[in-house]
């Protein structure tokens, strides 16, 4: 005998009678449910906007828009970035590097990346960073990765030659 639609509760299936196989491949799973660790949410971006600066001021270079389910959620951010320092006519110079949430800086990623001492005219590399962070917020947040030049006057070069860089902010269960 077939029950009615609606009358069968958890507690009259069997500890084992509800497997992977028998959940519909479009049946949404409450996150409660999931447990700390489980990622939530992923939202990525990437750019391929030249920036040349010779400015020791911070420039936006690549952002992404998160909003947490839970206060207890951390976010954890990937981002990689292509750097170049252009000429040799500033000694030492290299490129500053950070992250932000929204206006607050978590962390110096690099105040040394591509330099060279001007042991040659161009020097580039790619700079890849991971970071966790404990937001303690349901509002949207604004996660971006700066970059300046460390000695005023020497350019440095970030998405060079339509290089491609990346941010990517991942919500996680607390």
């Amino acid at each position: 005998q077939t029950p009615s639609a609606g009358s069968v509760g958890t507690s009259q299936l069997a500890s084992s009678a509800v497997t992977n196989a028998k959940i519909a491949s479009d049946a949404a799973i409450a996150t409660t449910k999931l447990g700390a660790g489980a990622v939530l949410q992923v939202v990525h971006a990437t750019s391929t906007t030249g920036i040349a600066t010779t400015s020791t001021s911070y420039q936006d270079i690549v952002t992404v828009d998160i909003t947490p389910s839970s206060t207890s959620n951390k976010i954890y951010i990937a981002t990689s970035v292509q750097i170049r320092k252009d000429s040799s006519d500033v000694g030492n110079q290299s490129a500053g590097l950070r992250l932000l949430r929204d206006s607050t800086e978590l962390t110096t990623i690099s105040n040394y990346a591509s330099w060279n001492n001007n042991v040659v005219t161009r020097t580039q590399e790619t700079v890849g960073y991971n970071h966790l962070d404990s937001p303690s917020s349901t509002s949207q947040i604004t996660f971006k990765l700066q970059g300046r030049a460390m000695v005023s006057g020497g350019q440095v070069s970030f998405n060079h030659d339509s290089s491609k860089c990346f941010i990517t902010a991942m919500e996680i269960a607390g």
